[in-house]
């Protein structure tokens, strides 16, 4: 003889099986939450090299350092626009962290390099 299912036994499979959806709900969220952190993080760090490999070039070509501080470089570079005379570039950065990283070619507006700069710091070594 079958027996029915019971209104109490269908109540605690609807239950597990609800818990069991929240579960898997929770997981997916977590996994896309993660994969976008890292993407963010992959993003940033994308960002970062490109500046600063842009400015390494920059900088390995610049004819003289007009002025360094701990927030910003300015140097002059043989031809950053093009037209064939020097220019003169800045590397400016507020020195508040998540503040954008600038660079500037001669009196143009400011252009956002890094949009959330943590750190800047420069150092000169001369040569005799």
């Amino acid at each position: 003889m079958r027996r029915g299912v019971t209104l109490v036994e269908l109540l605690v499979v609807m239950v597990l099986a609800g818990g069991v959806a929240l579960a898997l709900g929770h997981v997916t969220v977590q996994l896309t939450s993660g994969a976008t952190r890292v993407d963010r993080r992959s993003q940033t760090q994308t960002e970062t090299a490109v500046a600063l490999v842009r400015m390494r070039s920059e900088l390995e070509q610049a004819i003289k350092v007009v002025s360094l501080t701990s927030a910003a470089v300015t140097f002059v570079h043989p031809d950053i626009d093009g037209d064939g005379g020097r220019d003169k570039v800045t590397y400016q950065w507020s020195g508040t962290v998540s503040d954008p990283l600038t660079r500037k070619v001669d009196d143009g507006a400011a252009e956002t390099i890094l949009t959330r700069c943590r750190a800047f710091e420069l150092h000169a070594a001369s040569t005799p």
